[in-house]
């Protein structure tokens, strides 16, 4: 009997300044496994905690 394919969630968080990009269009193009790369931005003035990513669409 093969066994039943779950699902896990990884993670959820806030993702600021979506609203200056075309997420969704990004969003339903990418696939699990699809590497994405998050970059540290110390200097950025508002939020030195802050991260940008880099998706690598192949």
């Amino acid at each position: 009997m093969p066994m039943e394919r779950t699902s896990t969630y990884l993670l959820h968080c806030f993702i600021a300044g979506l609203q200056y990009y075309d997420v969704l269009e990004i969003w339903k193009s990418l696939k699990i496994g699809d590497p994405v790369e998050l970059i540290p931005e110390p200097n950025n003035r508002h939020d030195h905690n802050v991260l940008i990513s880099n998706l690598f669409m192949f």
